[in-house]
């Protein structure tokens, strides 16, 4: 009933969250380096369960016990869960074989802050995926901050059933794509997927807006009966359903690689330096959920004006990841990050060898030799 108490506990999560993503990603990239696009795509499916399974959970719980009873339960669970956490130290660690630990320890040890550390790993190589990781992250927030939910209940006069269907339909082929996108992005490339899944969440955006066939041939006469008009909003309905579930495909190959195309921008191995890659992960991450309800906000109705505009700026930041790309064949002579894409003239985006970072086992024979 305190305004003061529900602002302190929101901000509480909300540290804890961001303290827990840390760590989890963390360890996934250190424990998976060799399937990180496959592993993410894993990580996402069961966020998207845990998602859909929440409100489902909650309104039990609510009608069990009333307002207090989801956060005892989840309070309680997950103190128990915390308890447990302690058997995941040295995981990382138990990987190493005792020739690793013996380079990682001979390593100079350095006297940077962490905000040196960020600052550092802040090369364009990673920023430039990063910057396409905040325009998917804010494409979602765009979607379901109410820009879409204006137009289908205005536009196309769905009940709050009809547009949380739509909504979900794309949520659903996100999650269920995710292992699909990560088993792509280790395949060909975590830059070519991610280039991949931005050229399709454009298209859905045209789509759904400037070139929909019922926006433009959509029919202006009033003498249309009544059932006719039903009939092409069905219609309506029912395609954007399917766009919904191309955008949520685009967007799994756009965002679940972004971990993996940044942690290739960084040397392999180097605690420090993942730490920082991963702190600019969940940053530009949040970043984008943040924009998107502002931008969401910022258009309004103008539905179509809106799906233009966020797919041309697609479409454009596509154009520069993929020159970053093909320009950047290796970042100085591989002292900061491994090479993105292969330097021979004769190669094509699509070579997954390079793109990914050269293996923890050809870097160190390099080093020795």
């Amino acid at each position: 009933t305190s305004l003061v108490a529900l602002l302190l506990s929101r901000f509480t999560q909300g540290c804890g969250a961001s303290a827990c993503n840390l760590a989890m990603f963390a360890l996934v990239t250190d424990l998976y380096e060799e399937s990180l696009g496959f592993v993410s795509g894993l990580n996402e499916l069961f966020i998207g369960f845990g998602f859909s399974a929440g409100p489902l959970v909650g309104a039990v719980l609510y009608g069990a016990g009333g307002f207090p009873m989801p956060f005892l339960v989840c309070g309680n669970l997950l103190i128990v869960l915390a308890a447990f956490t302690p058997l995941l130290r040295g995981q990382g660690s138990s990987q190493q074989s005792s020739a690793e630990a013996a380079e990682s320890a001979s390593e100079p040890a350095t006297d940077e802050t962490a905000l040196q550390r960020l600052w550092s790993a802040c090369t364009r190589q990673l920023l430039v995926p990063a910057g396409l990781l905040l325009m998917g992250t804010a494409l979602w927030g765009v979607i379901d901050s109410g820009f879409y939910t204006v137009h289908a209940a205005d536009d196309l006069h769905l009940p709050q059933s009809g547009i949380g269907i739509n909504l979900a339909a794309a949520s659903a082929a996100y999650a269920l794509t995710g292992p699909l996108a990560g088993t792509a992005a280790d395949s060909i490339g975590y830059g070519s997927t991610m280039i991949l899944g931005g050229i399709t969440s454009g298209l859905s955006l045209m789509l759904l807006g400037p070139v929909s066939p019922f926006s433009l041939y959509s029919s202006s006469d009033p003498d249309s009966g009544l059932q006719q008009q039903q009939q092409q909003q069905q219609l309506q309905q029912w395609y954007e359903f399917a766009v919904l579930v191309l955008l949520g495909c685009g967007q799994a190959a756009l965002l679940i690689p972004s971990l993996g195309a940044m942690k290739s921008s960084i040397p392999a191995g180097n605690v420090a330096t993942t730490e920082a890659c991963i702190s600019l992960f969940n940053a530009f991450q949040q970043m984008g959920l943040v924009i998107g309800p502002l931008a969401s906000s910022v258009l309004g109705s103008a539905f179509i004006f809106g799906d233009a505009a966020m797919a041309i700026t697609f479409f454009a930041y596509v154009l520069v990841f993929s020159g970053q790309l093909r320009r950047t064949g290796r970042n100085n002579s591989g002292q900061k990050g491994e090479s993105l894409l292969p330097t021979s003239p004769n190669s094509t985006i699509l070579t997954p060898s390079l793109e990914h970072g050269l293996p923890r086992s050809i870097s160190r024979s390099r080093s020795v030799s």
